[in-house]
């Protein structure tokens, strides 16, 4: 019998990995459509590949624990650039230059 064995550093070889010369395009943006504040959970539903309505039942159940979930979710707000943004509002507001 011929069978092919496949190991893990088989798979991790197979892995696409992010072109060094442009990690911008790996990051992380807040889309313009689909909003309901801020983008923040759809840009997580989409990294995630997850509904974005069980991101956002995510945020409001950890907001319950000590604000946790609200706390993530302003600090996520202000660290990820909108879509077609090279600068998050921080960024903006304090001046930094991309």
């Amino acid at each position: 019998m011929d069978s092919v064995a496949v190991t893990a550093h088989d798979v991790v070889m197979d892995t696409p990995t992010p072109s060094p010369s442009n990690p911008a395009s790996d990051r992380l943006t807040r889309p313009r459509q689909g909003r309901l504040i801020a983008g923040v959970a759809a840009a997580f539903a989409a990294k995630l590949d997850a509904d974005v309505s069980l991101v956002r039942l995510g945020f409001v159940v950890a907001s319950f624990f000590g604000g946790f979930g609200l706390a993530v979710y302003l600090a996520a707000w202000a660290l990820l650039p909108d879509e077609g943004e090279t600068r998050s509002p921080a960024e903006r507001w304090f001046g930094r230059d991309a």
